[in-house]
């Protein structure tokens, strides 16, 4: 299905924003709206900052992006149903996975309690391969960008 098929779908105009938009999150995975403004601006200048606000409010109304405080506190966004993403609680460090590991879990938790668990978008917390194994006295990590 095509972004103009999906937001069609979702009862919203094709905008060309909203399409930067979403390209844009499917080709960074997750970032937050200075992020998603400086990848666009790069190829299309004149999207400006409050654009890219009004846009990811639309987009998340509509069930396509969703949005998490991945780390601190200001939003990441992604596309919705887009999986488990893992953060470094440590270096920051986020990556996102299919959540294909979490499946057994959830179908224990549903069979346990009758609780059925979403895995469209799952963050679970923790320390990165990088952080594990750095010396704690130096407090190292990976760094990113």
């Amino acid at each position: 299905m095509t972004w103009i098929t999906s937001l069609r779908t979702a009862g919203l105009r094709a905008t060309p924003q909203r399409q930067f938009v979403l390209e844009t999150l499917e080709e960074l995975q997750h970032a937050t709206p200075t992020d998603l403004a400086a990848a666009i601006q790069e190829q299309t200048p004149s999207v400006n900052l409050s654009t890219i606000y009004r846009t990811l409010d639309h987009l998340d109304e509509a069930g396509l992006v969703s949005r998490a405080f991945l780390v601190g506190a200001v939003p990441h966004y992604f596309l919705h149903g887009r999986g488990l993403h893992l953060v470094c609680t440590t270096c920051a460090f986020i990556e996102c996975v299919p959540p294909t590991a979490m499946r057994a879990s959830a179908a224990e938790v549903r069979s346990q309690h009758g609780f059925s668990v979403d895995l469209a978008d799952v963050v679970l917390r923790g320390a990165c391969a990088l952080c594990q194994s750095a010396p704690r006295a130096t407090g190292a990590g990976h760094l990113v960008a």
